[in-house]
């Protein structure tokens, strides 16, 4: 369900090389942090929104759970990440 700021917000995205509900420490501490501006809402993907995006994308890019994040700009862009390899905070 797609969840709306109040106001647009700063977000950081903790971005992993490896599915976090299966990782090591290590991964975690290998992370990699990237912060978007002007994002409006927030969605977490799955089920058969999930599947259509898994249909415009190659196989390197199917999330592992078949969940995906989607950050909504308040431009009308949206970035889409794979859930199982990230963690969204606002900042």
């Amino acid at each position: 369900m797609k969840q709306n700021f109040v106001e647009t917000m700063k977000v950081m995205l903790y971005v992993y090389e490896e599915c976090k509900y299966t990782a090591s420490d290590e991964v975690f501490e290998n992370s990699k942090q990237v912060t978007y501006d002007n994002v409006i809402a927030f969605e977490v993907v799955t089920g058969k929104k999930a599947e259509l995006i898994e249909s415009n994308t190659d196989g390197s890019n199917i999330d592992d759970c078949h969940e995906y994040l989607v950050l909504y700009m308040e431009d009308g862009s949206k970035s889409t990440f794979r859930n199982s390899y990230v963690d969204l905070f606002t900042m």
